[in-house]
């Protein structure tokens, strides 16, 4: 479109434009950065235990392969066509994830980081054209800095971001960028997006709105709004108005309702039948609980437990939790993971396999507003926060591995398993990856 002609039909915001950034089948992107051989090969990477599909290239969809699936189920698939299954490397994944975040941080106002994978961003200025040339630096820096290819929607609100994100990331004539900068953009974008397609409309609405007749975002806009908020509440009615352009319901960086629990599990490797292993596990569980009950500035009031056999195998079943409560609420690791280990002595029977254990932090709230304890002393407090400020800054410069309490054991019995995990080539000086001249 002619550039003056654009200009006359441009959406006039009243706030600047805010667009999504996606990075295109991260998984998959983050290790054909350190594996360029597995560009344009079926690669498909598995979930903790090597259990199902949780990322595939673009040639692995095309071989039917669907998310989530089970490893068994595309055996088949795998040995005909030559698919690369892969283990799952959080390490590099998160990783990449927060360079990728610290790039669009350093050239936008406001960034919203949605997932591993995706983030809003705000644009400083009001006009199209400027937004979608900045969106087009942003995709060839982060090609350039990391090897990760990105889609960008651009649009005045969340849900039309989403849709053109969506438009961007499945029709390569977009070249990565889809800018809804004017009405004629807004209804052209619309009328060719599935109702399913649309952000917050799960499958059940999917079907009740396709079996009405609705079968894209357009004409979701164009029922009644009262039709709308009787059959699908206050959401619905959002939803329909912010795909309208009429209103910015879903605010950039907007305050998120306050959590409430915390969930830490994983599947074993391997059947485990010891109670010194099930404690390590949950040591682990425990230690990465705490970590993150302090980066959000949280403190946890109880803790449960949960173990259980496999309710697959052919064997005895057992399965039993406990809740236990706090002297006062806390963040401290070493608490976390006495009290895992107290639930845990109560709750196990020998002479099981157990396939799997968990901890949940239950009663969160803002640690300045808790309440302190009669029995402790302000020093107390104040040493427990200095150790764990120390603990944290240790693994945050040497990883994980580097320092870790001793409840966690250094056994590997039950650790997931992960048959086929690249080395972690960002975050461990290990596993670096190895330049060879000859």
């Amino acid at each position: 479109m002619d550039s003056n002609l654009y200009q006359k039909q441009q959406i006039t915001p009243t706030i600047p434009f805010i667009g999504l950034v996606d990075c295109d089948n991260f998984f998959v992107s983050c290790e054909r950065v350190f594996q360029p051989k597995l560009k344009r090969v079926p690669l498909v990477i598995l979930s903790s235990n090597d259990g199902c599909a949780v990322s595939r290239s673009n040639e692995a969809k095309k071989l039917g392969i669907r998310m989530g699936a089970p490893l068994h189920e595309f055996q088949e698939i795998v040995r005909e066509h030559e698919v690369v299954t892969l283990s799952s490397n959080f390490s590099l994944y998160g990783d990449l994830s927060n360079r990728v975040m610290r790039l669009l941080q350093r050239e936008y106002p406001s960034v919203d980081r949605y997932s591993v994978d995706e983030a809003f961003i705000r644009f400083s200025h009001r006009n199209p054209l400027k937004a979608k040339n900045s969106a087009i630096k942003t995709l060839n820096t982060i090609q350039q800095c990391l090897g990760i290819p990105i889609s960008i929607g651009i649009a005045t609100t969340k849900v039309l971001t989403k849709i053109a994100c969506y438009q961007a990331k499945n029709n390569s004539h977009y070249n990565g960028i889809c800018l809804i900068g004017t009405e004629p953009d807004r209804l052209h974008t619309l009328q060719k997006t599935p109702i399913s397609k649309v952000w917050g409309i799960g499958r059940r609405y999917s079907e009740f709105l396709t079996s009405r007749g609705i079968h894209t975002a357009l004409d979701f806009t164009e029922i009644p709004q009262s039709w709308v908020k009787r059959h699908m509440s206050i959401l619905g009615l959002r939803l329909q108005m912010e795909l309208q352009g009429l209103s910015n319901c879903f605010h950039l960086g907007e305050e998120h309702e306050a959590q409430k629990s915390l969930l830490r599990s994983r599947s074993f490797g391997q059947p485990v039948t010891d109670k010194a292993s099930l404690a390590e596990s949950l040591a682990a569980h425990a230690t990465s609980a705490g970590d993150r009950l302090r980066r959000e500035g949280l403190v946890a009031s109880g803790i449960g437990v949960f173990i259980r056999t496999s309710p697959y195998a052919y064997k005895p079943q057992y399965s039993n939790s406990l809740v236990l409560s706090f002297d006062d609420p806390t963040d401290y690791t070493p608490d976390l993971i006495h009290k895992a280990t107290e639930a845990l002595t109560i709750i196990y029977k020998p002479n099981y396999e157990y396939k799997k254990t968990g901890i949940f932090l239950t009663g969160l709230m803002p640690k300045e507003t808790a309440t302190l304890s009669l029995f402790k002393t302000p020093q107390e407090y104040a040493r427990q926060a200095n150790l764990m400020k120390i603990f944290d800054t240790l693994r945050q410069r040497w990883g994980k591995e580097g320092c870790f309490f001793a409840a966690r054991g250094v056994s590997t019995s039950w650790h997931p398993k992960t048959s086929t995990k690249t080395p972690r080539y960002t975050t461990n000086w290990k596993e670096l990856p190895r330049a060879v001249c000859q």
